[in-house]
């Protein structure tokens, strides 16, 4: 079957339950730096620019807890314009001392790695130029080397207020329970492309 593709098919927010909605909400302002949508009892939506949701916590009775190992959520990635906007909220994290669970340059982007008070998986990153992608038989190269540790030389020291306006929602990180169905359901069901593998671990499509 022949698909006709979008060629600008992405996710632009995500939607998550909570077991404590006002700890959620404390993190989400303060650590992060996004602001208030809406706001009701047990359901609150974040922006980043002011318009457009970004981030729902909703806190529901029933709701199961977080499984590392099981199929789901495994991060979801908010894309900061600049390199600077990086350094600026990785300063602010140090700052406050929460910690992070890692940081990475992965050559089309660099990235820190945290999660929410509810272990939800959070990836903050800024993208390279697409034009330095390094491409091979289809497959964009991906590593995943040590973070430069001069990136808080690009912050300019300038008080902490928000997260930047341009942060968007990136991509989509998924833990599932057969990566060659999964892959076949995305490729050959939705028509996505594969554009690179971390061995038989991991796939990365777009």
């Amino acid at each position: 079957m022949d698909f006709q593709k979008a060629p600008y098919t992405y996710v632009d927010r995500v939607d998550l339950y909570v077991k404590n909605v006002q700890r959620s909400k404390d993190f989400y302002t303060k650590m992060l730096g996004l602001s208030l949508l809406t706001e009701e009892a047990n359901l609150i939506t974040f922006t980043a620019n002011g318009l457009s949701p970004l981030i729902t916590i909703e806190q529901k009775d029933g709701a199961l807890p977080l499984e590392k190992r099981s199929a789901g959520l495994y991060h979801f990635a908010l894309l900061v314009p600049t390199r600077k906007d990086l350094a600026a909220i990785a300063a602010h994290l140090m700052k406050e001392g929460y910690p992070l669970v890692g940081g990475a340059d992965h050559a089309v982007s660099e990235a820190l790695y945290l999660e929410d008070p509810d272990g939800n998986g959070i990836e903050i990153y800024r993208d390279r130029s697409s034009d330095s992608w390094q491409w091979e038989n289809g497959r964009v190269f991906m590593p995943t080397e040590a973070l430069d540790e001069h990136l808080l030389d690009e912050w300019d020291r300038a008080p902490w207020k928000r997260i930047a306006v341009g942060t968007k929602m990136g991509h989509l990180h998924l833990q599932v329970a057969d990566i060659k169905e999964t892959e076949k359901f995305y490729l050959d069901g939705l028509g996505f492309d594969l554009v690179a593998q971390y061995g038989p671990w991991a796939d990365f499509i777009s």
